[in-house]
């Protein structure tokens, strides 16, 4: 497999040498860049003055910036917040800066969160409940525990920015490449994608192998064009996630 990873600077160099052990080629172009939101300068005075009885971290870079903008992460172990991450690896960050404990669910994806013991109406029910995340996304968690009676507000700490005005040049590069599997693990890599890349590009991409994350993305890439044969729900966004994918994909290939 000749994989190209589109995660942002900072997060699909690590992914791309995980996939170099089993493909024969991996190919990183960041599609989005993340940005810092005024909500980060803003974050002690609402950590202060918020009686908040959970965080829940939506990505790394949501933890990233949060401890960016708390500035005194030890002020997490002092409290009595609980505190719960999406998937695995924004666990595993959120856990460098925490004794806590932290809750994951092992489905990585809003719905394996929302299903555990501890995200039931009976133990969220008037709790006040804070989701870090960038602009957008991860509405069905928050309309979910709002239907339970939990008070759910948004800190919405970082914002994507799509790379703009390179659809030809990658469309060329990657062509040059042989890509032939595209690793996308949020709706906005995948939308920028099929916008940036000129029309002559859409038949291409909707040949190739897709990896994503989850069923909410697979479904997005569905109505996009793409056969839904060509699309692997890798069940969750980390590194071991798509690494695993990405061999039962080739172990396939292999026995046809």
């Amino acid at each position: 497999m000749r994989v190209l990873v589109t995660r942002p600077e900072g997060k699909g160099e690590a992914l791309s040498a995980l996939l170099e052990t089993v493909a024969q080629s991996v190919h990183h172009q960041p599609i989005i860049q993340i940005t810092a939101t005024g909500d980060v300068a803003d974050l002690p005075r609402r950590w202060d003055e918020q009686n908040i009885d959970m965080l829940i971290f939506v990505s790394g870079f949501a933890v990233e910036h949060f401890i960016c903008g708390l500035k005194t992460p030890l002020l997490l172990d002092s409290s009595k917040v609980t505190l719960v991450a999406v998937g695995r690896s924004t666990a595993d960050k959120l856990r460098q800066w925490t004794s806590k404990t932290v809750i994951c669910p092992s489905l990585e994806t809003s719905e394996g969160l929302l299903a555990l013991p501890s995200m039931q109406k009976a133990a969220v029910q008037g709790s006040n409940i804070v989701i870090v995340r960038g602009v957008g996304g991860r509405e069905l968690l928050a309309e979910e525990l709002q239907s339970r009676q939990a008070l759910v507000d948004y800190w919405q700490l970082y914002q994507r920015v799509p790379v703009t005005g390179q659809g030809n040049k990658w469309f060329v590069q990657w062509q040059s490449a042989q890509i032939n599997c595209i690793v996308v693990t949020s709706v906005a890599i995948l939308t920028t994608i099929f916008e940036q890349l000129p029309d002559k590009a859409q038949d291409w991409l909707a040949s190739l192998g897709w990896i994503v994350p989850s069923e909410r993305i697979a479904a997005k890439a569905q109505a996009l064009g793409i056969d839904p044969k060509q699309i692997y729900d890798a069940k969750g966004a980390s590194n071991e996630a798509v690494l695993a994918q990405l061999k039962r994909i080739i172990e396939k290939q292999y026995v046809k």
